[in-house]
C-alpha cells in the first residue's frame, strides 16, 4: 500500500496529515520542558543569591531601626513622666497602659533612683550614671542581648528601657519570608509564562519535524511558513529549499535512468536484431564481416558504459580502492597525449600537448589520473569539429599540479558550468542539439577528482569552446581505502 502523502494547506502553511504511526526510540525531554528547567534554575539561583546578600541589610536595617524605636519610646515615656508627675522616683509610677504598650513591644521599663540595688551584675543600669542620658546594647549575664535606653529625669533620677535585640531578628525573619514568598510566586508566574512561549514558540520546530518525516516518506511538496522567529524563519527557509533540491535531485535521478536506459537499449537492439538475422540466416555470407564488426563496436560501448556506471557508482562510495604511488606526470600526460593525438587525426581535430620543461612528481593513483584524463578527452573530441583544436594542457600549481583539457567546439554557458559534473544534466540539456556521450563520462571526472584528494572546475576556454581543469595534490596524505 502506497504511503498516503496527502497535506492540508491554510494560508500557505504546511499542515501534515497524521499518518498513526510513531517512530520508536529514544527521545529527550521537550524543549519547552528544558527552557523552563533552565529558567527556574536561573530564577532560584538569582534569587537565592539575592535574599544571601541582602540578609546582612536587611539585619542591620532593623536593627537601627529596633534602637530607634527603642529611642524614641525612652524619649517619649520620659515626657510622659515628668509631665504627669515631676517628682517620680520609681517604674510604679509609670502608668499600667503605658506598660502594656511597652510589653507588646517587649520593652521592660525601670525607674533607676541613686544607689538602687542591682539585680544583674551584666546589668547596664548599675553602670548608669545619674544626670546622663545614651543608647548602647549590651549582653547580659543570660546571654540576651539588648538594647537600652537612659533618659535623665529633672529630679536626678533616670529610666531605663530595654529590648531584646531578638525583636529585630524576628523582623528580619519576616521580612526575608515575604521575599522568599514573593521569589516563589515570582519563579512559578515566570516559569508559566516561559512555558506558554515555548510551547508557543517551538510550534515551527515541530512543524519542521512533521514535515521532515513526510520528506523521508516522499513527499516534495512539502512547505513551511517563513513568518515568526528570524532563526525559524531560517529554518523553514532551509526546509524548503531542501524540499526543492531533493525534487530537483530526483528529477535528474530519473532523467538520469532513463537517459542510461536509451543508451543502453540502442546498441543491445542492434547487436539482439543482428543475433536474430544471423542465426535466422538471412544475412548475406559477404555482409557477415560487416554485421560483426557492427556488433563488435556495439559490444564494446556497450561494455564501456556498464564500465563508466560501475565506476561512478564505485567511486561516490568507500569500495572504490585507490593505489597511491609515485607519479612523474609529464610522462603521464605525454603518454596519454600519444593516443589522443592519433585519435584526433582521425577526425581532423587539431591536437595540441603542452608540457613544462620538468618533471612533475606527485603521489596519486596513476590508474584513475589516467581514467580522468580520457574522459575529458573523450568529452572535448565529441564536440570539436574538424579543424578546430583540442588541448592537453600539464602546469605546476600551488601545492600541486593543474590538468587541463580544452577545445574549439561550442562551448558551455554559464548555467552549464555550474552542473557540468552532474550525472548527465549537460547530456539531457543538449541532446538531439549537440554530439551527447552517456551523460556518465563528466560526474564520473568530478567523483574521481574528489576521491584523489583534488578538486574539478568547468570554464570557458580562449579557444572559444569549454575548458575542464583538475587540481591533484603534490601529497598525497591519508590514503583513502575501504
Amino acid at each position: 500500500m502506497e504511503p498516503n502523502h496527502q497535506q492540508m494547506r491554510d494560508g500557505g502553511a504546511f499542515r501534515p496529515e497524521p499518518t498513526g504511526e510513531r517512530v520508536t526510540g529514544r527521545r529527550g525531554r521537550p524543549l519547552a520542558g528544558r527552557i523552563a528547567g533552565i529558567v527556574a534554575v536561573v530564577l532560584i539561583a538569582t534569587f537565592g543569591t539575592s535574599i544571601a546578600v541582602a540578609y546582612p541589610f536587611v539585619h542591620g536595617s532593623a536593627l537601627e531601626l529596633s534602637q530607634t524605636a527603642l529611642s524614641a519610646q525612652a524619649d517619649a515615656v520620659a515626657h510622659f513622666l515628668e509631665r504627669s508627675d515631676p517628682t517620680v522616683t520609681s517604674d510604679q509610677s509609670i502608668p499600667q497602659q503605658v506598660l502594656e504598650i511597652l510589653k507588646e513591644a517587649d520593652v521592660t521599663a525601670v525607674v533607676v533612683t541613686e544607689g538602687a540595688p542591682i539585680i544583674d551584675p551584666m546589668s547596664p543600669v548599675d553602670r548608669a550614671l545619674p544626670g546622663r542620658s545614651f543608647s548602647d546594647f549590651r549582653t547580659l549575664s543570660s546571654g540576651t542581648v539588648v538594647f537600652y535606653e537612659f533618659r535623665e529625669l529633672r529630679n536626678g533620677n533616670s529610666l531605663f528601657l530595654m529590648q531584646p535585640t531578638d525583636v529585630a531578628e524576628r523582623a528580619t525573619r519576616t521580612i526575608i519570608g515575604r521575599m522568599i514568598l514573593g521569589a516563589l510566586f515570582a519563579i512559578v508566574l515566570a516559569m508559566l509564562v516561559v512555558s506558554v512561549y515555548t510551547r508557543r514558540a517551538t510550534r515551527p520546530i515541530k512543524r519542521a519535524v512533521r514535515a521532515a518525516e513526510h520528506m523521508a516518506e516522499g513527499a516534495r511538496d512539502v512547505r513551511l511558513p517563513q513568518g515568526g522567529v528570524a532563526e525559524f524563519a531560517d529554518l523553514a527557509t532551509s526546509m524548503n529549499e531542501l524540499s526543492d533540491a531533493l525534487a530537483r535531485s530526483e528529477d535528474r535521478q530519473r532523467q538520469f535512468l532513463l537517459s542510461v536506459s536509451h543508451e543502453l537499449r540502442t546498441p543491445l537492439t542492434a547487436i539482439g536484431g543482428y543475433t536474430e538475422a544471423l542465426a535466422d540466416g538471412v544475412v548475406d555470407p559477404d555482409d557477415v564481416p560487416e554485421i560483426a564488426a557492427i556488433m563488435r563496436s556495439e559490444s564494446e560501448r556497450l561494455q564501456r558504459l556498464v564500465s563508466d556506471l560501475l565506476d561512478l557508482s564505485r567511486a561516490g562510495a568507500v569500495e572504490l580502492r585507490l593505489t597511491p604511488t609515485d607519479v612523474d606526470m609529464s610522462a603521464l600526460i605525454v603518454e596519454a597525449g600519444q593516443v589522443w593525438n592519433d585519435r584526433c587525426e582521425r577526425e581532423g581535430v587539431v591536437f595540441r600537448l603542452v608540457t613544462p620543461a620538468r618533471p612533475l612528481h606527485i603521489t596519486t593513483d596513476a590508474l584513475r589520473v589516467r581514467q580522468i584524463l580520457d574522459n575529458l578527452c573523450e568529452n572535448a573530441l565529441r564536440v570539436t569539429p574538424a579543424g578546430q583544436p583540442l588541448i592537453l594542457e600539464l602546469r605546476d600549481a600551488p601545492g600541486g599540479v593543474d590538468v587541463e583539457v580544452r577545445d574549439g567546439g561550442p562551448g558551455l554557458t554559464e548555467s552549464d558550468l555550474a552542473v557540468a559534473f552532474e550525472p548527465s544534466a549537460l547530456h539531457d540539456r543538449y541532446i538531439g542539439i549537440r554530439p551527447v556521450g552517456t551523460g556518465v563520462g563528466l560526474a564520473l571526472v568530478g567523483q574521481l577528482a574528489s576521491r584523489l584528494r583534488g578538486t574539478a572546475k568547468a570554464g570557458t576556454a580562449p579557444e572559444g569552446g569549454a575548458s575542464f581543469t583538475v587540481h591533484l595534490p603534490r601529497e598525497w596524505g591519508s590514503v583513502l581505502t575501504p
